[in-house]
């Protein structure tokens, strides 16, 4: 195993087209310090094993990330314990995962106790990634190659997290929801959620939000 680096730094600094002042980027996505500070402290016990691919341990476990999921695990995980989960422990729970990517959420699932994962994602090199994490760390997965399918409510699963750029408008079709985590695109897709489910907001961020159906 490569030796640990000390801690997660920024890949670059810049200074803000907007107020001018320095911003850290770590890989494409961009921190004023005082959020990259909050992200340090939060996530002091994370180690970054190697840069290229982003390779880092967490809870004992190591996950090999593109870039871009790197990205969005070291932006996210502090939230996700607001956003991804239910509101029942989760300890020997089994959860779909749509959107699998490299398998963040995943080890974030496993982390706090979770007896299996069925990781759905059309993208064939991140699933390679996920697979290969999964072996390394000896997760209970199940993985699917391949886009979202109505079907696939049928499976027998605790918790649905879906993140998949657009494939849950087709979640619009049902009567209900099973208890899930949303990512919804858009405003007029979000209030189509609102009005038939009557989801909770969890979160904005531009034009996407987070819900969730109990």
């Amino acid at each position: 195993m490569r030796r640990c680096l000390e801690a997660i730094f920024p890949t670059s600094i810049e200074l803000s087209s907007r107020k001018h002042i320095p911003v850290l980027k770590v890989y494409r996505r961009t921190f004023y310090p005082h959020q990259f500070i909050k992200r340090m402290v939060y996530l002091h016990s994370w180690h970054l094993l190697q840069r290229k691919p982003p390779m880092v341990k967490i809870n004992g476990q190591v996950i090999t990330l593109s870039p871009r999921y790197f990205d969005t695990l070291f932006g996210e995980w502090f939230s996700w314990k607001t956003a991804y989960l239910p509101r029942f422990n989760v300890k020997g729970m089994t959860f779909l995962d749509v959107g699998a990517g490299c398998g963040e959420t995943a080890l974030f699932y496993f982390s706090l106790g979770a007896a299996k994962v069925i990781c759905v994602e059309p993208d064939r090199e991140n699933m390679e990634m996920l697979r290969n994490n999964a072996l390394r760390n000896g997760w209970n997965v199940e993985t699917i190659l391949g886009g979202f399918e109505p079907e696939m409510l049928e499976w027998k699963f605790d918790f649905m997290k879906m993140d998949c750029e657009g494939c849950e408008k087709t979640l619009l079709d049902l009567k209900s929801l099973p208890p899930c985590a949303i990512e919804v695109h858009g405003s007029e897709t979000y209030g189509r959620f609102v009005d038939r489910f009557h989801v909770r907001t969890l979160s904005k961020d531009r034009e996407t939000w987070i819900v969730q159906s109990s």
